[in-house]
């Protein structure tokens, strides 16, 4: 997210002045990036990092041979989930960027490591991300902290210019991006896990190395993996050398995390009144979970292109993809988290590029405003155009796909595909108090089963797992609900123009926390007491427990 706190100008007569350095560090770490709505004491708490600015402005300029006195601005440049970024300008204008990982983004030394090694690596076969320049694993430097110190990214930010490209435009930037990413594809890989330099992993991780490389590959970075006392568990992490060892990994992690730690709780605000605003039993969800094991070796495609160990950017939206002033892709950021996973696990049309549960995109009919686009209305006219430019960004990213990364194109259009990332996603993730997800993964299963197992390595007529007509009725209902109050929400948050977990800009603080009030009067006005009572307790937008209380 972009901030807007002041950055700190530096003059000869002020370098020295360790007081106004004070005071910006004491600014930096007081506000997390521009504020949030609810539970801001939380979100500070989990991104709170003292760190010597003098330390890092000093390993900066050295890292390209300058003295720190070349230093002439440090302006923080963004507040993202997991990072401090800073931009230090220098006196021949260059201009440098530091990554400093926040407190939540643990293992801290391992991400550090794991998104240097990534971006060599991929640098190293033509993949545009930005040059690193220096970095630490450890706290025990000048910097007090870890921290990478790479070149700017060359160009512009794309999200400025997205929405506004025309449709040639939009295509052929697809088609530059399905380029990049057959690059990603084409990377030999012995096993699933996260990139590391060897000689970044102590000699207890397991770790097997890329040939005729430096690197390896070690334990998966995903945040999934160590989220909520997860890195205390004694699980295997990777490398994984095949996709079932994968598949099962996810669940049995989650399996020993419940039975260690699982308590009943509740699940997301906006949820609630499914459980009627009771706590759920992880009973449940190990259930689940035993149910996914059982079925999880049928779910490994005979087809060797679709179990290669697979790298893709993280988070492929057009904040994290810079462009020149001809819409060539200069630089792809942020690849914090990154792992190899099989491909069939891999695939997928980015979310900013979807257009998902739409019948014509998902048939890949090419795109067209209605022929009585003339004659709407003008909000009418700005939902179609909303709705074409969706259509012809899933269309020309399946179109980029097809032309330059066949085996994506390929493995897009296989009908068990997103099955099988639904069923292995929802019996990875961190348990959060909701059964549903993964159990309705489960019931699609057993239902498609011959869809689902026609290409396996593993075929059985008969599905090992079943559930009752009643039971999956209830089941299917409820997150067709749950699918209904996500629409709702996401709206409610547009309307009151806060971030997914709450962020918000400082100059639009004051209007939120006046949306939100008058939103929560209009909803409530015709409720009943009780009803009145459920809702304000859990009403999503205001402070509340996130500890399963």
């Amino acid at each position: 997210m972009r901030t807007h706190l002041p950055g700190l100008r530096l003059s000869p007569g002020r370098r020295s002045h360790e007081a106004a350095v004070r005071r910006f560090v004491n600014s930096i770490n007081t506000a997390v990036g521009d504020g949030c709505r609810y539970n801001e004491a939380l979100r500070q708490k989990e991104r709170f990092l003292p760190f010597d600015v003098l330390g890092l402005q000093a390993v900066a300029a050295k890292a390209i041979q300058k003295p720190a006195s070349d230093v002439v601005s440090f302006q923080k440049l963004a507040e993202g989930g997991f990072n401090r970024t800073f931009v230090i300008g220098m006196k021949d204008g260059r201009e440098l960027i530091a990554r400093l990982p926040c407190p939540i983004a643990f293992p801290s030394q391992l991400t550090v490591a794991s998104e240097v090694a990534t971006l060599r690596l991929v640098r190293s076969r033509g993949v545009p991300v930005p040059e690193v320049l220096d970095y630490s694993t450890t706290r025990e430097n000048a910097v007090g902290v870890e921290y990478i110190v790479m070149d700017k990214a060359a160009g512009e930010e794309l999200g400025d210019r997205w929405f506004s490209l025309p449709d040639l435009d939009r295509a052929k930037l697809l088609g530059r991006l399905s380029q990049i990413e057959n690059l990603l594809f084409s990377i030999p890989l012995p096993a699933s896990g996260s990139i590391f330099y060897k000689r970044d992993l102590d000699k207890s991780i397991p770790s097997l190395e890329i040939p005729d490389t430096e690197f390896c590959v070690g334990p998966s970075v995903e945040q999934r993996w160590w989220h909520d006392r997860r890195g205390q568990l004694n699980i295997n992490r990777g490398p994984f050398r095949t996709a079932e060892q994968f598949l099962k990994a996810g669940a049995e992690k989650e399996l020993s995390w419940l039975r260690n730690y699982g308590q009943p709780c509740f699940p997301k605000l906006e949820y609630r009144e499914f459980t009627n605003y009771q706590k759920s039993n992880p009973a449940e969800q190990i259930e689940s979970l035993q149910k996914f094991l059982q079925i999880a070796p049928h779910l490994v495609p005979t087809s060797l292109e679709l179990l290669k160990p697979t790298l893709r950017h993280p988070d492929l939206n057009p904040r994290n993809i810079f462009v020149d002033k001809d819409l060539r892709i200069s630089s792809l950021i942020d690849w914090q988290h990154c792992s190899a996973v099989p491909l069939f696990l891999q695939v997928g049309v980015p979310d900013s590029f979807a257009n998902f549960g739409d019948n014509e995109s998902i048939q890949l009919k090419k795109p067209s405003l209605p022929p009585n686009f003339s004659s709407l209305s003008e909000e009418d006219q700005t939902q179609a155009i909303e709705l074409y430019r969706r259509r012809h960004s899933h269309f020309y990213y399946f179109g980029g796909a097809f032309k330059f990364n066949n085996i994506h194109y390929k493995a897009l259009r296989l009908s068990s595909t997103a099955l099988k990332q639904r069923l292995c996603f929802n019996a990875s993730s961190p348990w959060q108090g909701n059964t549903i997800p993964l159990k309705v993964a489960l019931i699609q299963a057993a239902q498609n089963w011959h869809t689902l197992t026609a290409e396996s390595t593993e075929k059985t007529s008969q599905c090992p797992i079943s559930f009752t007509e009643e039971e999956a009725a209830k089941c299917l209902q409820i997150n067709a609900a749950q699918d209904h109050i996500d629409e709702k929400v996401s709206l409610l948050r547009d309307t009151i123009g806060i971030g997914e977990d709450g962020w918000v800009s400082t100059e639009d603080y004051d209007r939120a926390v006046a949306e939100n009030r008058r939103l929560k009067d209009e909803l409530l006005k015709d409720a009943s007491d009780e009803e009145k009572h459920l809702s304000i307790q859990h009403w999503p937008f205001d402070d509340h427990a996130e500890d399963g209380g």
